[in-house]
């Protein structure tokens, strides 16, 4: 059997959701280092070329997911009892 690995692409996302909370200055936008405990990268993770020079880039993945954070928070108060991702 085949043992299908995690698309690149989230493993990126996860990483930089994780950088914001290791290597910015508080206060966090969001503080998800989840993905990062679930990847368990290796030591020298960092070093990634897809990881260096990514502020802003960063910085426009986690503004997104406060945002959407922010509204799913906000319709739950409201009653809302489910919401799709996609």
């Amino acid at each position: 059997m085949k043992t299908r690995q995690p698309d690149n692409t989230a493993l990126r996302t996860a990483l930089w959701r994780a950088l914001h909370v290791l290597i910015d200055e508080k206060p966090y936008v969001i503080d998800d280092k989840i993905g990062y405990d679930l990847i368990k990268p290796e030591a020298e993770w960092q070093e990634r070329p897809d990881m260096k020079y990514t502020k802003r880039l960063r910085a426009s993945i986690v503004a997104c997911a406060r945002f959407v954070e922010d509204v799913a928070k906000t319709e739950i108060e409201n009653g809302i009892k489910q919401y799709v991702v996609t």
